[in-house]
């Protein structure tokens, strides 16, 4: 699968703000969100876009900034309804 990659800087006031953060800027539903430790630099999450199967996002958070790299999978979603 091939994807176009994005990348955008938003600032948070906390990591624990991060999630509603995401959630509200992206628009969309998150469906993974793990933290790799309370301090940790890197965070992963999943989002499920409407428009694609599903967005793989990777943050990595500095200074209460959230780096957002996004990489977008070209593929429609199918319904199988």
């Amino acid at each position: 699968m091939e994807g176009i990659e994005e990348t955008s800087t938003i600032e948070v006031k906390s990591l624990r703000r991060i999630r509603y953060t995401l959630s509200f800027t992206l628009k969309y539903k998150i469906r993974n969100f793990l933290f790799k430790g309370s301090r940790s630099a890197e965070l992963r999450l999943a989002v499920i876009n409407p428009n694609y199967f599903v967005d793989y996002s990777k943050i990595i958070s500095i200074n209460h900034k959230a780096k957002v790299k996004k990489v977008v999978n070209l593929l429609p979603s199918i319904s199988y309804e």
